[in-house]
């Protein structure tokens, strides 16, 4: 009975998404499929970079993020992004602001949010994405 269980639980916790997933330093599509998000980080110069987010749930289909004609500007070599299941993505632009997208339920729409209009999302941010952060280094443990 004790084996069951325990191959229960394993085969549970291997089928959990990833939370905080693996910071993305690099232009390109980026796919969570166990999420049905992508991300998609395009542009022809290195330090302007549009960021979008995509949905395509069964319930919802959306995008967020940049825009094409609205490039983020960033430090090349400096940034990092991080999606963080279901609905964020976190981005440190290498200039010293975080930017938060992210898909809302309750209204269900879109937000846009950075730490020059919303300090907090400095310390908010995930531990992964904080670390790369110079100015505000993630606590040891």
């Amino acid at each position: 009975m004790k084996n069951i269980l325990l191959s229960i639980v394993i085969i549970l916790a291997a089928g959990l998404p990833n939370i905080h997933a693996q910071l993305i330093t690099d232009a390109g599509t980026h796919s969570f499929p166990d999420q049905a998000v992508t991300i998609a980080i395009t542009g022809a110069e290195p330090d302007e970079l549009n960021f979008t987010m995509s949905f395509d749930l069964p319930s919802f289909k959306g995008r967020t993020g940049t825009g094409k004609g609205h490039p983020m500007r960033l430090a090349p070599g400096k940034w990092a992004a991080q999606f963080v299941a279901p609905n964020q993505l976190w981005i440190f632009d290498g200039l010293g602001q975080v930017h938060l997208y992210e898909r809302t339920i309750n209204p269900s729409g879109f937000k846009a949010s950075q730490s020059s209009v919303v300090p907090a999302l400095l310390v908010e941010a995930p531990k992964e994405l904080r670390e790369v952060i110079p100015e505000v280094k993630a606590p040891k443990k």
